[in-house]
């Protein structure tokens, strides 16, 4: 290649890496994130006069100087950022596909190669202009409760050695699992949060044992990292096995403050954290080997696949099923019909919905009650993170929102319909675990229709707003997450299947699923303003 060549093909990839940032900015969706960072970093860092601190170490609070909010506030980016951030930018290639841009770019000289870098790029600046924004907003904190003299540098080198292997990797998982077919969708999304639980917990599982080791090698979110460089530090000054505390707690006022110095930055240490990122890199080439090119033959939903794959042999008896019910057809006022209708179409379209539902109700009658609490039903709301992103995107995608909102009186009812196809989806999967709580447990079966209720109108809400599925999955499965790991706290039991929540619990979740439905309505209303 010469010098020429090698000079249009950067100016190729910036090109690309500029225009997905600059159209990434200019989404709504963007801006929401930038104020919720900003509230983010107000709660992370708590006012000491309030007896949370955000560090402790052996029950003795750490210092506010900047080695410590860094390295805390790092660590709870990284975990974030490495979840959320996913599903921020893992829409960069359907987007083209879906403005049709692609077929442009597959007719020009852009190489393969040119594009998913371009796009990796993107998504890495982006992704660290997100961070940017955060730390900026963490050393405001110090400044308003801090303890000691900001000092930017000693932010900028904690969070490039922690978040920035984050903000790579995760930019790479993401391109890759939108050039690898089965991943591309619903099933990529629910899998990339089984990736993300384990690349956090593997490494610090190992944490003191692999200083520096093999698995401080592949720790892309710190956490072997952080616990290594506090636990230096801690065990040297309190000459024990230290208990480090890294979030808002309580803490003991009585006991004197612990001063954390900073990392030690060896070059073991640094190696550690260029190794991580550097697992970008298998992640880039699986994504260039798989790349389709936007060729319609290999993309998914291309020509003439339905038919002979095994989705579309499952969907076959259904259709012939639904055709002779024809369940749109019922009598009945036009918001039955069109919700029924919503109900179908979701299981023509994922067969695999209705095989699940029997599934979770066969289940569902023959687990031991325990089984039911913590395993059946925990899955069941990963199971309907799935089912439910969709319903409020799929005819944009399809393109047929117009035709739909042509038809008299359809238009207004259709976001009312997708609500209630979502809460009906929800109550078929559920229905067997709630007759069981109703008979045993009546207040958690309450709890349990009223999780049902949140996260069908949560996924027709933020779906609906966003005009994009992926924000639901992220918000939802890291709620999941939170729940899972706060099993005995009343005020994260919202399906009661912890048995923890009260009336005033359940009272704030289902205030929280109207909002959730009135902002549904709001996305279509201001959808429909756009389109006159």
């Amino acid at each position: 290649m010469t010098i020429a060549e090698r000079g249009s093909s950067s100016r190729r990839i910036i090109t690309i890496a500029a225009t997905d940032v600059r159209m990434r900015i200019a989404r709504g969706s963007s801006a929401v994130v930038l104020v919720g960072l900003c509230i983010f970093a107000y709660v992370v860092v708590p006012d000491l006069s309030t007896g949370r601190a955000l560090m402790q170490v052996n029950g003795h609070r750490a210092l506010y100087n900047s080695a410590t909010i860094a390295l805390a506030t790092s660590s709870l980016c990284a975990v974030l950022l490495g979840l959320a951030g996913f599903y921020l930018i893992s829409n960069t290639v359907r987007r083209d596909v879906e403005s049709r841009t692609g077929y442009v770019i597959a007719s020009t000289r852009v190489r393969n190669a040119e594009y998913l870098v371009g796009k990796l790029l993107g998504s890495t600046a982006f992704l660290a202009l997100v961070v940017f924004v955060y730390v900026l907003n963490v050393m405001a904190m110090q400044l308003l409760r801090g303890e000691a003299p900001v000092e930017p540098l000693t932010y900028l080198a904690m969070f490039v050695a922690i978040v920035g292997p984050v903000v790579i990797v995760v930019s790479g998982i993401a391109l890759m699992f939108e050039c690898v077919r089965p991943l591309s969708g619903r099933i990529g999304d629910i899998l990339y949060f089984f990736l993300w639980a384990f690349l956090l917990s593997a490494p610090a599982a190992t944490a003191i044992g692999s200083k520096p080791g093999t698995a401080s090698n592949f720790d892309v979110f710190g956490m072997a990292f952080i616990i290594n460089a506090a636990s230096d530090q801690a065990t040297s000054d309190f000459h024990a096995h230290p208990e480090i505390s890294i979030g808002s707690s309580r803490f003991d006022a009585t006991k004197a403050p612990w001063r954390f110095e900073g990392v030690t930055w060896s070059a073991p240490v640094i190696t550690a954290r260029v190794t991580s990122a550097l697992l970008v890199l298998p992640a880039l080439l699986i994504a260039w080997l798989s790349f389709a090119r936007f060729d319609p033959a290999r993309m998914k939903g291309g020509a003439g696949g339905s038919r002979t794959s095994v989705q579309g042999r499952m969907a076959a008896p259904l259709r012939r099923v639904l055709r002779v019910l024809r369940p749109a057809s019922w009598g009945g006022p036009g918001l039955i019909r069109t919700t029924l209708g919503e109900i179908a179409l979701t299981i023509m379209l994922r067969p695999i919905v209705f095989l699940a539902i029997v599934a979770t109700a066969i289940a569902g009658a023959i687990v031991p009650a325990a089984t039911l609490r913590t395993a059946l039903i925990p899955i069941v709301f990963v199971a309907l993170v799935a089912t439910l992103a969709e319903i409020p995107t799929r005819d944009r995608v399809a393109r047929v929102d117009g035709i739909r909102n042509g038809i008299a009186g359809l238009r207004a009812s259709s976001v009312f319909a997708k609500l209630l196809a979502a809460l009906g989806i929800a109550i078929a999967f559920l229905v067997v675990p709630l007759l069981r709580l109703l008979a045993s447990a009546p207040a958690d079966a309450l709890s349990l229709l009223i999780g049902g209720w949140l996260f069908a109108a949560a996924g027709i809400g933020l779906g609906t707003l966003a005009r994009t599925p992926k924000l639901f999955a992220g918000v939802a499965l890291l709620f999941l997450y939170v729940v899972t790991s706060s099993a005995h706290a009343p005020e994260f039991d919202f399906a009661g299947w912890n048995g923890a929540a009260d009336n005033g619990v359940r009272a704030a979740y289902f205030l929280t699923a109207m909002i959730f439905a009135f902002l549904a309505v709001l996305g279509d209303w201001r959808t429909s303003r756009a389109e006159r």
